[in-house]
């Protein structure tokens, strides 16, 4: 799998923290930044492809990644 869509990625531009938040604490910068990203898709689709278990991928938290995939919100943040 070609991971090319990384160098477009707006969390590569930003804090990485934000996308790694302690237990508790809010995803909602993460995904704000995630819905303005021009490869949300391609980041989503590839932290469900390989399990990702940490972190905020494609607009979707840990917890997201977790639900049905019919579940998976690809309109909103």
């Amino acid at each position: 799998m070609t991971h090319d869509w990384w160098r477009d990625a707006l969390c590569a531009q930003t804090d990485p923290g934000a996308f790694y938040p302690d237990s508790g604490e809010s995803t909602l910068a993460a995904k704000r930044i995630c819905a303005l990203c021009p490869v949300r898709v391609e980041c989503r689709d590839e932290a469900l492809a390989t399990g990702e278990q940490w972190g905020v991928w494609g607009g979707l938290s840990e917890t997201d990644r977790r639900r049905p995939p019919a579940e998976h919100d690809t309109t909103a943040a």
